[in-house]
């Protein structure tokens, strides 16, 4: 009986240990406001569907869910807010925005087209090697989307789009974080 004893007791401790909830800390959070901007006026318009961005620093990884619908980036004059929440503070390893499936479109001469997304959903946003997410303070990443670089007509007549996007992060202590723009 004393065998079957153990077994049971280390049935029982196997269970218990494997199944209690992780007690290690969660990393440091901190505010992050995603800002986008484009002056171009190549094109009546054009639409980017985002739905979440996606971040990656070096205590860990976040999601910010995108606050606005299809957003027409030609139309955008000065920075515009797509997304705010908390993150994981630490170095920027990788910013990545999520496009939908559908509601990515270009209008020229009043027309609208479906925007080919050529390689995926995703759109890798290039980042400053020193980029750094700090903890009490305000952090604002400005993403400046190239409509003349990302977009392409192809011989059939499609548009594909092949994103060029860059992001600059700005932190502040005391809240006058800035970023100016020329405006056209």
């Amino acid at each position: 009986m004393s065998t079957n004893a153990f077994i049971l007791v280390a049935a029982l401790f196997v269970v218990f240990y494997s199944c209690h909830k992780d007690d290690s800390p969660s990393p440091p959070h901190a505010s992050l406001t995603v800002r986008f901007k484009d002056a171009s006026d190549h094109y009546d318009a054009v639409y980017l569907n985002i739905q979440k961005i996606w971040t990656r620093t070096s205590s860990g990884s976040g999601t910010l869910q995108s606050t606005t619908e299809p957003l027409n980036i030609s139309s955008i004059k000065k920075d515009t807010v797509i997304a705010q929440g908390n993150v994981p503070t630490g170095k920027v390893q990788e910013i990545i925005l999520e496009l939908a499936n559908e509601g990515n479109e270009v209008w020229t001469a009043g027309t609208r087209h479906p925007l080919k997304i050529d390689k995926d959903k995703y759109i890798d946003v290039k980042m400053a090697i020193d980029a750094e997410i700090g903890i009490s303070q305000i952090n604002t990443l400005f993403l400046d989307f190239d409509v003349l670089k990302s977009i392409a007509r192809t011989t059939d007549g499609q548009f594909v789009l092949n994103p060029v996007v860059e992001g600059v992060l700005m932190r502040n202590a005391n809240g006058a974080t800035s970023l100016t723009y020329d405006e056209e």
